[in-house]
């Protein structure tokens, strides 16, 4: 009985740890970049689902709220996907390590759940997620 009473707090706890509602899906190195309205700071896309992001980029000092609003962009062209999506910060953290590799920079993850799509950007961001999926 001890047995299953440990498996099951070992279940609870990643389930406290977990909390995306939605899938990620990994995209592809340096591929697509996300940029901030208010810093004009680029950052690149880690990971995506229809309810947010992991971006990782090198931090400098602001006096805004960075990555509240941004737009995503692609590296042809720098052609915007999906422009003007608010979102709001879930953790912002250090991390030695990019795309898996150390990188001896000081990198920052940071993960953002998008707040209110509009009927585009929903309709972009499922495209945009198509399309990552098939490649």
């Amino acid at each position: 009985m001890r047995h299953v009473h440990q498996r099951g707090w070992r279940q609870l706890k990643a389930m406290q740890i977990e909390r995306r509602n939605h899938p990620r899906r990994l995209i592809a190195a340096d591929s697509v970049f996300v940029v901030d309205h208010c810093s004009e700071k680029v950052g690149t896309l880690v990971d995506l689902s229809v309810g947010g992001m992991q971006l990782s980029y090198l931090p400098e000092k602001f006096t805004c709220n960075q990555w509240t609003v941004v737009d995503i962009m692609a590296d042809e062209q720098t052609q915007c996907l999906i422009s003007g999506l608010t979102c709001e910060i879930v953790y912002d953290v250090a991390s030695l390590m990019e795309n898996g590799r150390f990188s001896g920079m000081d990198v920052r993850v940071c993960g953002v759940c998008f707040n209110r799509l509009t009927v585009v950007q929903k309709n972009n961001l499922d495209h945009l997620l198509a399309r990552i999926t098939s490649d």
